[in-house]
């Protein structure tokens, strides 16, 4: 096993924050059995696992030039946005869990789903991925990112460079609109507004 040297691993920090595209491969390289730790005591779901380690990296090398070696090792630096990222990541993924577990319960008849639920869920879930698919550019890339990545508003707005309150507002009227066009006809039905 070879031992870290604490002073390159400082320098693939430093690299990394001026865009040396060698550096950030290095930095996969040295840091990814660490950060894959952490996120294996973090998180329970292999697949969250996977996409969060990569948001934890984008993080690092969006914090790098942040790194002081003053104020603790390159280790400590990664450790401390790993943890964090995925402590956030976790809670996301649990409040989801929580959000779709108590609308399964509200919405399920007490003998469980049937097999018409089920069919009618489906159908459901390829009507919004139509619907999706058929919004105009970047609305679709921004929902596709928040509800299929679980990205956050600011996130997006970074990423696709417009303004937080656009994509907040994109966001709020794709979800009228899938609501309007998946539940109108349950709403009406139901006696109430979705």
């Amino acid at each position: 096993m070879t031992v870290p040297n604490p002073s390159s691993e400082g320098d693939i920090l430093r690299r990394s924050a001026i865009g040396d595209q060698a550096a950030v491969a290095e930095c996969i390289r040295v840091f990814a059995p660490m950060v894959l730790a952490i996120a294996r005591q973090t998180l329970a779901d292999p697949l969250v696992i996977e996409d969060a380690v990569q948001d934890v990296f984008i993080e690092i090398w969006r914090s790098s030039g942040r790194f002081d070696p003053q104020k603790g090792s390159a280790r400590t630096f990664v450790a401390t946005i790993a943890r964090r990222r995925l402590i956030d990541r976790g809670r996301h993924e649990q409040s989801r869990i929580k959000g779709v577990v108590g609308l399964e319960a509200a919405e399920r008849p007490t003998g469980g789903p049937t097999s018409a639920d089920r069919l009618a869920s489906r159908e459901d879930a390829q009507r919004a991925a139509r619907l999706i698919e058929a919004m105009g550019e970047p609305q679709r890339t921004a929902v596709k990112l928040s509800m299929g990545q679980g990205w956050s508003h600011q996130r997006i707005s970074d990423h696709l460079n417009i303004p937080l309150g656009t994509v907040k507002t994109m966001l709020r009227r794709a979800i009228m609109n899938l609501r309007d066009a998946l539940g109108g006809a349950k709403a009406t039905t139901a006696g109430g507004e979705a």
